[in-house]
């Protein structure tokens, strides 16, 4: 069934006298961008498909939801040789869910055109990690054309020779600026530099037999000249020349800049709670950040959302929370177990889920076409971040509203990281009238308007199925016979009696709860970026399926333990008279303060005080 037609803003005008056909596109590439819904280019899709069907390097700076896959997926599409069984293009992105939504996407349009048939078909590999790599190897032992994936699982795949480099010619960075700076950059330059091969002067001494160095760039690897395709919304200056210092001579198509990638179409709010509640105080601005939130899903008829947070253990209990009040929703994470993360994906594009909350995993890249609201609980780590999470919103030009719930000191400090650029930030109106349907909303298609009724009727009914059982629960508390004294005469401490917190976490009574919290999302959050099991972090899901909860309560007690001996040592010791205590002696404080933890008797003493 056809999608309803959407108003498009300034940010993709269209000229509708020119198709894809004026590009010099084959008949069947512009057949199947027809069968796709594509029939005329979008701005970036006009500059950049004819410089990269010749064969030039290119920089592409384009704001978000403006047809930037579809740009490369036609330049790929085009110049593979679908008579070659092996792999010819390369695409490397940040995460999993923007590799996997690229694939889907190339796949799509290569059968829309008729390539995955006939006698040569081709054919596409998406490489990622939380899935075995026997299927990675299996697939590209068949002949992928084109393999894409994120650049660990990548970079594994050519160091042990799976990946073979030869014939590779095109190499796409899918938000380059992210996969030059950080944890990526290594393994994305390993990839360049197995793809270019090494350069002549060191190339000389590795080849025997007096075998010719030759090669039109100056390096021996490979017999063909490496082409590589560049594309983000954002290019912070820092990561400019890193890009740049991966092409020849690269042609730059800028269709916005640093200070200009800010939406048209996605009008920017902000709520910010009640001047009593200070950033100090952390219980108090949860509560009313998830009030606010609430009172925006009552005021805003959205089709989807998604909720940015910063914390993996706060967003799992607030997708809980929307839960119980009736709200489809569901949470992902880098910590997430990657079967769950695809699930909520596919949940989210096939409407059977409203509301996504999640960390900036999802903040490049993901493609949610009914996605109209987007709400910041957490101030982003930097301006570009903050871009992309807007670009999730309004989409290909349509209608959208980003929504930031800060506190007075958060909005300080977002104004402050959005000063010279277009990001224009205004209060939300607090009369519902005076929020119209077409800031954000478009008409759905029968299909879809079909599936919201039955996300509405569902998450009705779950609210009143959770609004009994809280009743029956407390119920049954207060019948139940409980007796204080007996209770502590049996031996448990109130110092070590452990629950787990509305986090997830589990924090001590008596061992100042809040900061026990706290240090347990903080070391969560840690853990997602490193793989949490890998450096011994128990993961939710974990936690639900009742995992050792001694072990539990030992990690909570020692990431608490650690922050609290961190400050101490960095105020020089000079914190409160219980620190004198300690019969052994203090480290050395430095830049880089060790993971030590005192022993646990030493400890438990403390804990007894």
């Amino acid at each position: 069934m056809p999608r309803v037609e959407r108003v498009r803003s300034e940010d993709v005008t269209l000229d509708e006298d020119l198709t894809f056909a004026d590009l010099q596109l084959s008949d069947a590439l512009v057949r199947g961008l027809r069968k796709c819904g594509l029939h005329t280019p979008s701005p970036v899709q006009r500059a950049a498909i004819p410089l990269g069907r010749t064969g030039a390097d290119l920089v592409v700076q384009a704001k978000s939801g403006t047809g930037k896959t579809i740009t490369f997926g036609a330049i790929l599409l085009e110049r593979v040789d679908r008579a070659r069984k092996r792999a010819q293009a390369l695409v490397v992105a940040p995460t999993r869910e923007v590799a996997q939504q690229s694939h889907d996407t190339l796949a799509r349009l290569a059968e829309a055109s008729g390539f995955a048939d006939g006698d040569h078909p081709l054919r596409t590999h998406v490489a990622v990690g939380g899935v075995r790599v026997e299927v990675d190897r299996a697939a590209l032992a068949t002949g992928a054309h084109i393999v894409i994936g994120t650049p660990g699982r990548l970079r594994q795949l050519l160091e042990e020779g799976s990946l073979r480099a030869d014939d590779v010619r095109l190499f796409v960075l899918d938000e380059a600026d992210a996969l030059t700076r950080g944890s990526f950059e290594a393994d994305v330059l390993f990839l360049h530099a197995m793809l270019r091969g090494c350069p002549d002067a060191v190339g000389e001494s590795l080849v025997s037999d007096g075998a010719p160095t030759t090669s039109r760039d100056d390096t021996v690897s490979s017999p063909h000249t490496l082409q590589t395709l560049a594309f983000s919304a954002t290019y912070p200056p820092e990561t400019v020349a890193r890009v740049e210092a991966m092409t020849r001579n690269p042609a730059r198509v800028e269709l916005c800049t640093q200070a200009t990638n800010g939406l048209l179409a996605v009008r920017q709010f902000y709520v910010t709670l009640q001047p009593y509640v200070l950033d100090a105080n952390l219980d108090a601005v949860k509560e009313g950040k998830d009030k606010a939130l609430l009172s925006l899903f009552a005021r805003v008829a959205f089709h989807q959302s998604i909720v940015f947070v910063k914390r993996p253990a706060r967003g799992e209990a607030l997708a809980r929370e929307l839960e119980r009040s009736g709200v489809r929703a569901g949470f992902v994470s880098g910590a997430t177990p990657q079967a769950e993360r695809f699930d909520a994906m596919r949940k989210m594009r096939d409407f059977e889920m409203r509301v996504l909350v999640s960390t900036d995993l999802t903040s490049r890249g993901v493609d949610l076409e009914r996605v109209n609201l987007v709400v910041h609980m957490d101030v982003p780590p930097d301006a570009a971040t903050y871009a992309h999470r807007v670009g999730r919103a309004g989409r290909f030009g349509g209608n959208a509203v980003s929504v930031a719930i800060f506190t007075a000191n958060e909005l300080a400090s977002l104004r402050a990281m959005l000063e010279n650029t277009n990001h224009e930030l205004r209060e939300l109106p607090e009369d519902r009238d005076a929020i119209p349907a077409d800031w954000y909303a478009h008409d759905l298609d029968a299909r879809d308007q079909e599936k919201a009724d039955a996300l509405a009727r569902a998450g009705a009914e779950a609210a009143a199925a959770a609004e009994a059982a809280e009743a029956a629960e407390a119920e049954a508390f207060w019948e139940e016979e409980f007796c204080e004294e007996e209770f502590w005469e049996d031996g448990e401490r109130e110092d070590s009696t452990w629950d787990e917190g509305a986090d997830g976490g589990f924090s001590g009574r008596g061992l100042g709860t809040r900061d026990v919290s706290h240090a347990c999302d903080a070391a969560y959050d840690d853990s997602s970026r490193g793989g949490g099991r890998e450096k011994g972090f128990a993961t939710q899901s974990d936690a639900r399926s009742g995992f050792d909860r001694d072990w539990a309560a030992r990690r909570a007690w020692a990431s608490w333990w650690w922050w609290r001996w961190r400050d101490e040592q960095q105020a020089a010791l000079s914190g409160p008279p219980w620190l004198s205590s300690f019969s052994f002696e203090a480290p050395s404080v430095g830049a880089g303060v060790p993971w030590v933890v005192p022993p646990l008797r030493e400890t438990a003493k403390l804990a007894r005080r």
